[in-house]
């Protein structure tokens, strides 16, 4: 697997789609809680003013890049990155910030059942609806963006209707999220329990360019998914395994912490 590669300074604006962001902040000012602990260990000092798209690719770019490192070894020979996999934890990852992000924008924590399971698509709008509901940037418009970018048709995207019928048909049965990916390219990790040990780091590299909201980290995860995309073999069939991780990820509750 190739390693995400930096974008350039004018190629960042390109990067992200040109469309209403729901409760961006233009300055970075992450000043409450553990984001800001993460900050201080990490040794930076608050960013300067940069245009929101730069500091979403900065992220973005970092974030894969860490997931990249951290998933060294899941190749199928044992040497190497094993790109399904990636793409899975930053779709895992993603769904956790919009369902985190949704329980923001209720003022009431997301209902959950009987094994975690979550009901009613709370964080639909921000994943992969708003665009239709609003022109709200949504995770799944960089996804879409980059793989077309490198030249999957449109017409070869995934159906999202397809995919969000088949992920609530399919409620508590397991294995879950269901994927119809070939199985060479399907995740070779737990979803869950990887994204938990990435979430804090995550939270850093968010911090770092002012991007203090669920939302922002959410769209930061896209832009990191995006990332991949870009620099690997078969975007399609990892746009297709994004949108399922994704919207079946949406649907079951984060794991509340790291299990090693």
């Amino acid at each position: 697997m190739a390693s995400p590669h930096a974008p350039s300074q004018d190629a960042t604006s390109s990067q992200v789609p040109s469309q209403q962001v729901m409760g961006t902040v233009e300055e970075p000012a992450c000043e409450t809680g553990q984001v800001v602990a993460f900050r201080r260990v990490r040794g930076r000092s608050t960013p300067p003013r940069q245009p929101f798209e730069h500091r979403l690719a900065r992220a973005g770019l970092a974030i894969a890049a860490h997931v990249v490192e951290a998933s060294s070894g899941t190749a199928p020979n044992g040497d190497g990155v094993h790109a399904g996999t990636v793409v899975g934890i930053l779709a895992t990852l993603a769904a956790e910030a919009g369902l985190q992000a949704a329980s923001v924008n209720r003022r009431e924590a997301v209902q959950t059942a009987v094994g975690g399971w979550v009901y009613g698509g709370a964080a639909d709008v921000i994943l992969f609806q708003g665009t239709q509901q609003g022109g709200i940037t949504t995770v799944w418009d960089f996804i879409a963006a980059a793989a077309v970018e490198v030249g999957v048709p449109d017409a070869a995207l995934p159906d999202l209707d397809v995919v969000l019928a088949r992920a609530e048909a399919h409620i508590g049965v397991k294995p879950y999220p269901v994927l119809t990916v070939p199985p060479a390219h399907r995740p070779r990790t737990v979803l869950r329990a990887a994204a938990a040990r990435h979430r804090h780091v995550v939270h850093a590299f968010c911090a770092d360019e002012g991007l203090c909201t669920a939302h922002e980290h959410a769209l930061a995860l896209g832009a990191a998914i995006a990332q991949v995309i870009r620099t690997e073999e078969a975007p399609g069939l990892l746009a297709n395994l994004a949108a399922e991780v994704l919207v079946g990820a949406a649907r079951l509750a984060p794991m509340p912490y790291a299990v090693v």
